[in-house]
């Protein structure tokens, strides 16, 4: 699965979960390392990098990270894997407080 297709998927979950999803797309203005998506329920907001099955970070994308976490905000790294495993749709569903479909 491609980092694109990875994306479309989560924006699909988000939409059926009611959850905002901003993609930061556009390297010109967008800061390095900054979180591909920020995602803001009715219950809690959370920022995810998204990578492929072989994708990893940057040291830029780990500083952002780990700086995120100490102000205490919800960071992590999304894969493949984790959609396929339905960890995805379930911290999606739980910022909109609902269960997961699949549940």
């Amino acid at each position: 699965m491609s980092e694109k297709q990875l994306q479309r998927d989560v924006e699909a979950l988000c939409r059926r979960y009611d959850v905002e999803c901003h993609h930061a797309n556009d390297p010109r203005w967008d800061r390095r390392g900054w979180p591909d998506v920020a995602l803001l329920g009715t219950r809690a907001a959370a920022f995810r990098e998204l990578k492929t099955a072989t994708g990893s970070l940057s040291a830029e994308q780990r500083e952002t990270g780990r700086r995120m976490r100490a102000a205490g905000l919800d960071w992590d790294l999304w894969k493949p894997r984790d959609y396929q495993s339905g960890r995805i749709e379930a911290e999606i569903a739980a910022l909109s407080g609902r269960k997961p479909w699949n549940s």
